[in-house]
């Protein structure tokens, strides 16, 4: 792992959205709060490697939905995969959840526990006053996760279970198709489909004839932040 100590005196910072005109107000408005920070940009995960690789910053703003490369597809799980990578890399590095999709970091709990840099997570609904609390906060080495729902009520889902749950509403698959694309048989697929409402609190009494099971159990998930 590397360290996120900077050779240089100065306040950097790294925000990375694939936004032009976010990216681009977002730097204003913190520029007016961090006068002397240093305030570079990133639109793909291959430009936030390219400026990592030259420089290591105080802090990363990132948004989870991102693209690979620059005019690519946004995805939430690129933006996933590149924190929990970067976590890994420079484990005392200072991060801030700039995103509208910050429930989709339930996901990666154990990761945000273990990291050993500061950590806030802010909606980008939020006012400009609350996401400069929160970038202070994690440049102090602060982990402030509370807005995210879900994140510490203890719910284990197992990486088979969150794959059913993005098979069938992201993709729109039916349980043949899932049980084809996993592998598996088609009565694995509607087990893990009743572990996933056992695990979420989703049982049929609740439900009262007005919606079925399968479809409250996608709105629980979207409420929770696991699929988009």
């Amino acid at each position: 792992m590397k360290s996120a100590n900077l050779q240089s005196p100065k306040m950097r910072f790294l925000v990375v959205d694939d936004h032009a005109l976010i990216l681009k107000g977002t730097v204003s408005e913190l520029q007016d709060f961090f006068t002397e920070a240093a305030i570079q940009t990133a639109a793909s995960v291959q430009q936030t490697h390219s400026y990592l690789d030259e420089c290591l910053p105080n802090l990363i703003l990132l948004d989870l939905s991102i693209p690979e490369e620059p005019g690519g597809h946004a995805r939430t799980e690129v933006g996933l995969e590149l924190l929990k990578s970067l976590m890994q890399t420079y484990e005392s590095l200072n991060f801030t959840i700039l995103s509208s999709y910050i429930q989709r970091l339930v996901t990666i709990v154990g990761e945000i526990e273990n990291h050993a840099g500061g950590f806030t997570v802010v909606d980008k609904n939020f006012s400009i006053n609350e996401t400069v609390k929160r970038v202070n906060w994690s440049l102090q080495g602060i982990t402030h996760t509370k807005d995210i729902k879900g994140l510490r009520t203890g719910v284990e889902l197992r990486p088979e279970w969150l794959q059913v749950l993005k098979l069938a509403f992201e993709e729109g698959l039916q349980d043949k198709a899932i049980a084809e694309t996993m592998s598996v048989s088609t009565r694995t697929v509607r087990l893990y489909f009743t572990k996933l409402q056992d695990a979420l609190g989703i049982y049929p009494e609740d439900c009262n004839g007005q919606i079925n099971l399968r479809t409250q159990t996608g709105i629980a998930a979207r409420k929770m932040g696991l699929i988009d």
